[in-house]
């Protein structure tokens, strides 16, 4: 349509000049007529001012025929000025079309490439969890990453605003509404609840059998015995697997609160871990879960990450001050997670006995212990307070089975950037940290 305009503004606008031409070639015909018959008059009349006559007549037609021009050239001008214009318009309305294709065309294109990038990625994190390419694939799918944050197709990764790194007191954590007694003293009172109710139903059952089979004393000593021992080796063989797999399984079908209070807590370690520069590996959100995965009785519900360069550390026995702050927030996110959105803790326990050894390796005082954990607690809640909405969504993916890198995209998707640290800064800053210093 546009275009049509514009030709048919340049048609009328050289029909206007060529008949303005046509009308000034006939006035001049007609001028230069006239002038030849009075030249002939005047010659048959013997009179001496031909040429006094033919010259201001020849400067009239002169000035006629300039200002002729003149208006000629201005109508042009006016014309072209309107039809540059008029095009100049057009070319901007295009523009402005081919802008916004052009943007939701890449907006397209690159969410596209970030679901290609992530399905990619999860073929490298399966890699990386078997024996022979462990290493192999934890370090392909290191660099994957580390390229798109380059690139900022992961705009969210190692961006994490938190507070800064500094000595805090039991005082500081109450001014931001922490209790530290409930979030760092969990009390599984869930689970508790269900091995009460398993143990009263085991009793009923051998009552129960015994009363219809007839059991003697001596044969309800002995079941009972069994069921001692069974336990027994349980603990020691397994550590426990067996009755945590028992009660787990238990749990998760008797309670909905329960199932949402693991994932998320699970979802709090995943996205807290993203948040702080950590790629996460796997997660199981069950004790089943972990059986059929890792084929382990000893395995409860959890998120491993890629930290290969972290335990090399660790067996080295020199440990970078970042990688101390990033596990130690790590750790805390699940029980930080089940303080913020239930007011206690309940599982976590054997998160912050890690911790705990960890700070023991490393020889850690007791007055550099309190201000590491206080430091991370605060840290930990204010990352999981920002971004809540994201933490839903991310436990809600979870609970549907999705894996790593749909839960990366589903971060990405979710989170709200300005509230993340700006692109040009790492959230090593926020740690205030002026170089890798050795532990």
């Amino acid at each position: 349509f546009l275009n049509h305009l514009i030709d048919k503004n340049n048609y009328l606008t050289n029909l206007l000049i060529n008949k303005m031409k046509m009308v000034h070639k006939l006035k001049c015909k007609l001028q230069f007529q006239a002038m030849q018959n009075n030249q002939k008059r005047e010659v048959s009349g013997g009179l001496p001012r031909i040429s006094v006559i033919n010259r201001h007549q020849l400067n009239d037609m002169k000035i006629n025929v300039n200002l002729k021009k003149k208006e000629k050239s201005l109508c042009l001008l006016k014309f072209t000025r309107t039809t540059f214009f008029f095009k100049k318009g057009a070319r901007q309305i295009y523009a402005g079309l081919d802008n916004r294709a052009t943007s939701s065309s890449n907006i397209n294109r690159s969410a596209g490439d970030l679901e290609l990038d992530m399905k990619n990625l999860d073929i490298k994190l399966a890699s990386a969890q078997c024996e022979e390419t462990g290493k192999k694939g934890e370090e392909e799918a290191l660099k994957l990453v580390e390229s798109l944050v380059e690139r900022r197709t992961l705009k969210a990764f190692n961006k994490g605003r938190g507070v800064p790194k500094k000595i805090y007191s039991l005082a500081d954590l109450r001014l931001n509404k922490i209790n530290p007694e409930a979030l760092l003293s969990p009390q599984d009172s869930t689970l508790d609840g269900v091995r009460n109710v398993a143990t009263c139903a085991a009793g009923a059952g051998i009552l129960a059998a015994a009363l219809l089979l007839h059991l003697s004393y001596a044969d309800l000593l002995k079941l009972a015995v069994s069921l001692l021992l069974a336990k027994t080796l349980d603990q020691i063989v397994n550590g426990g697997g067996a009755e945590a797999l028992l009660l787990d399984t238990v749990g998760r079908l008797i309670s909905s609160q329960y199932r949402e209070r693991v994932a998320l807590h699970e979802a709090g370690h995943f996205l807290t871990a993203y948040l702080v520069g950590v790629l996460p590996k796997d997660y199981t959100l069950s004790s089943l879960d972990a059986l059929q995965k890792y084929s382990a009785l000893n395995v409860q519900a959890g998120t491993v990450f890629c930290d290969r360069r972290f335990q090399s550390e660790v067996a080295s026995g020199r440990i970078s001050s970042s990688y101390v702050d990033r596990f130690s927030c790590i750790a805390l996110a699940g029980v930080a997670t089940e303080y913020l959105r239930f007011g206690q803790a309940e599982g976590g326990l054997s998160d912050i006995g890690q911790l705990d050894q960890l700070m023991r390796a490393l020889q850690f005082t007791q007055k550099k212990s309190d201000a590491q954990v206080r430091w991370a607690v605060l840290n930990t809640v204010a990352l999981l307070k920002l971004h809540e909405d994201t933490h839903t969504a991310l436990a809600q993916a979870m609970q549907e089975g999705a894996s790593v890198g749909r839960c990366m995209k589903i971060i990405e998707e979710t989170i709200d950037l300005d509230k993340l640290l700006p692109e040009d800064v790492l959230a090593s800053a926020s740690f205030d940290f002026a170089g890798e210093q050795q532990m």
